[in-house]
């Protein structure tokens, strides 16, 4: 659930593309694509200061576990799309009359992979009713 819009948990993910280019014989060569990601999970804690029933406290742990399950929902979609945008680099031309042709070419793929990636979450989020359907409700 996304913390921002009032949920208690928040899994954020950012996906770079980095390329590698050389000129020869009058082409672009396609050297390297690197495909970096970097998935970043806040979840909530609880210190009570002062003791709580053992009841209460198993029924945090369960939430915070469900929270936990489902966050790593949404980082396992980030850590698939990324293997997906590098498995659909690694198809494209090596060689291109303009660096910028395979630049395009590599922009187009990632818009695609990113926007399967939101979709693919807004999916999760529905079935898994933002994660209450997992457990994490308080």
């Amino acid at each position: 659930m996304d913390a921002a819009a009032g949920g208690h948990a928040l899994t954020r993910s950012e996906i770079q593309v980095g390329y590698a280019f050389e000129r020869s014989r009058g082409e672009c060569v396609l050297i390297e694509a690197q495909v970096a990601v970097d998935v970043t999970t806040v979840l909530p804690s609880w210190e009570p200061d002062k003791p709580v029933p053992a009841a209460l406290r198993h029924q945090w742990q369960q939430v915070r576990k469900a929270l936990d399950t489902h966050e790593q929902g949404h980082a396992d979609h980030a850590l698939a799309a990324s293997e997906e945008l590098r498995q659909q680099l690694a198809q494209l031309p090596a060689t291109a009359p303009s660096c910028r042709d395979i630049e395009s070419a590599a922009q187009r793929i990632l818009f695609r992979v990113m926007t399967r990636l939101k979709f693919r979450d807004q999916r999760y989020d529905m079935r898994t009713q933002y994660g209450s359907a997992q457990g994490a409700v308080l």
